[in-house]
């Protein structure tokens, strides 16, 4: 039986100028051996949508394995694609269609999905589910695509560049007609983002945002991947700069990363390239390589130095797309790449303006990488089809659909951090995090080892911790001043609610708390080995 199976819902017309709605899966075949094992649909044969329900009441698809797979729904034979592309649809093809990615190794925590728009705004999509942590989720957008665009068109587009409305002529487009915004055969508009050959047609612009960067020789501290060889990061700490170079750093273990200003009398920091996060070289060590470089049989530099080049590279982009960067030689919180994760992304007027308007509307990718901190991307439990399905589906132009907030996975990101020991899995079950009024905000797994780990979120007021049950809790907040409350307020003889040790010990008057991290102000909630649960005592009142 296949791992994973999916439903397929559908709220677009079945067809729409004299176009039938299609749907098409996609995927990498597998590596070792592995079986795809895909129902359903045919793997890369696009489907008449009334032709995948016929015969299959459950509307549903499954499979085994599938690496960089993709899901499209669209209007017209997906397989006809233009001349010298593959057979899958492309932002300027005539074609109006939305595009799930998703992942499935078996072994894997759960099947990673996304609904991206990094090429265009087009049909809507939605998924919706339960992450492998056990809370609901749902991907999907807030405004409608039609005011989506509507916006997009009025704000974002430079239509004094030539970059007008164009309509399909059902013709490949000519070198250098590239519109930004296209209306394709069905009749539907789709706007196409800052690709390689339509950046031009947004009227933002990153050369002052960067000039001012390079002025203040702002500082930068940047993380790469971790190398596979070594299994560690670095740190990559240094600059902007007023020379050749925009931007110098030294790693922690001695590389050099510099980026030039041009190569070859090519700008290295186009807006094409900066959104892309690809398409410029960088200089490691002194080799001068491309972004995201594929090293041959004769790299000058070790796997693990193409992981740190090419991944800090990527992040220092991220940071210029999400408007990360202050221009400042004092704010370097802000120019850190660790506290990005707690911090608000495009905190001022700077970055790409379309991904930004994109982050702001939909739980959608808005440009290449966006998963470091846009919460995009969830990973979905599969074992329950039935109960907890994982259902995708097109929405309606002109309304909103399934929109999961800025945070749709419960994944949380923050500088405080719950930690528990081995020897407890048995006693707490799966850890919860609600607010005081009873909203779950997340759900915290023990892992392979039994041990738990996991952020925590901020918020202004007091927060339960439950352990099995919703009697068992224990107090927290992170504001004014980080505070546990781990007694039931009984007074001098009080027994705290979780105790350590030897189980069969009681230990009044165990004290717990936040300690912080002086280096890097991070807050670490740590509950000890063998924890249980004190049934003598009472779970502490919430304070008024």
């Amino acid at each position: 039986m296949p791992n994973v199976t999916i439903k397929l819902e559908n709220n677009q017309p079945l067809t729409a100028g004299g176009q039938d709605l299609n749907i098409m899966i996609t995927g990498k075949q597998p590596k070792g051996g592995q079986s795809i094992n895909l129902s359903g649909l045919t793997l890369g044969v696009s489907t008449k949508w009334s032709d995948f329900i016929s015969g299959n009441s459950a509307q549903t698809i499954s499979f085994d394995y599938m690496d960089s797979g993709r899901l499209y729904y669209g209007y017209g034979n997906m397989n006809d694609a233009p001349e010298g592309s593959t057979d899958q649809p492309v932002p300027y093809w005539g074609r109006y269609y939305g595009v799930i990615e998703f992942a499935y190794v078996p072994g894997d925590d759960g099947i990673y999905l996304d609904i991206t728009d990094v090429n265009l705004v087009a049909m809507p999509l939605s998924i919706t589910g339960t992450t492998s942590n056990g809370m609901p989720f749902k991907l999907g957008y807030k405004t409608s695509a039609d005011d989506m665009r509507t916006a997009l068109i009025t704000n974002n587009i430079n239509h004094g560049s030539g970059c007008v409305v164009k309509k399909w002529n059902n013709k490949p487009p000519a070198a250098g007609d590239l519109a930004a915004v296209i209306t394709c055969r069905s009749g539907n508009q789709k706007v196409v983002s800052p690709t390689a050959g339509t950046y031009r047609c947004y009227n933002y612009s990153f050369d002052s945002y960067i000039d001012s960067l390079c002025k203040d020789k702002t500082p930068i501290i940047i993380v790469s991947d971790a190398g596979t060889d070594s299994g560690e990061t670095v740190t990559f700490t240094g600059s902007f700069t007023t020379g050749d170079n925009v931007i110098e750093l030294t790693g922690s273990n001695g590389d050099t990363l510099n980026i030039p200003a041009t190569v070859g009398g090519d700008p290295n920091f186009s807006n094409g390239i900066i959104y892309q996060c690809d398409g410029g070289k960088v200089s490691y060590n002194g080799h001068l390589i491309a972004q995201n470089y594929k090293p041959g049989t004769n790299s000058p530099l070790t796997a693990d130095q193409v992981i740190y080049s090419n991944s800090t590279t990527r992040n220092i982009f991220i940071g210029m797309n999400e408007g990360r960067f202050v221009p400042s030689t004092t704010q370097i919180a802000a120019n850190e790449y660790a506290n990005w994760a707690t911090m608000k992304p495009w905190p001022g007027t700077e970055g790409s303006q379309y991904a930004k308007y994109v982050y702001e509307n939909c739980n959608a990718y808005g440009y290449p990488y966006a998963d470091k901190f846009l919460s995009a991307l969830v990973i979905a439990e599969i074992s329950d089809p039935t109960n907890n399905p994982i259902v995708i589906s097109s929405c309606p132009n002109n309304k909103p659909c399934n929109y999961g907030g800025t945070n749709p996975s419960g994944t949380i990101t923050s500088n405080y951090l719950l930690t528990i020991g081995p020897d407890s899995v048995s006693n707490m079950g799966d850890v919860k995090i609600e607010s005081a009024d009873g909203t779950l905000l997340t759900i915290i797994k023990p892992n392979q080892a039994g041990t738990y780990s996991g952020n925590i979120p901020t918020t202004s007021g007091w927060n339960k911790i439950l352990f099995s049950t919703p009697n068992k809790y224990i107090l927290y907040q992170t504001s004014p001043t980080p505070q546990v409350i781990a007694q039931d307020g009984s007074g001098a003889t009080a027994i705290d609610c979780l105790y350590v040790g030897d189980p069969s010990v009681l230990k009044p008057g165990w004290q717990i708390g936040f300690t912080q991290n002086p280096t890097t102000g991070k807050y670490t909630l740590g509950l000890g080995d063998h924890l249980k649960w004190n049934d003598k005592a009472s779970s502490p009142a919430i304070p008024s």
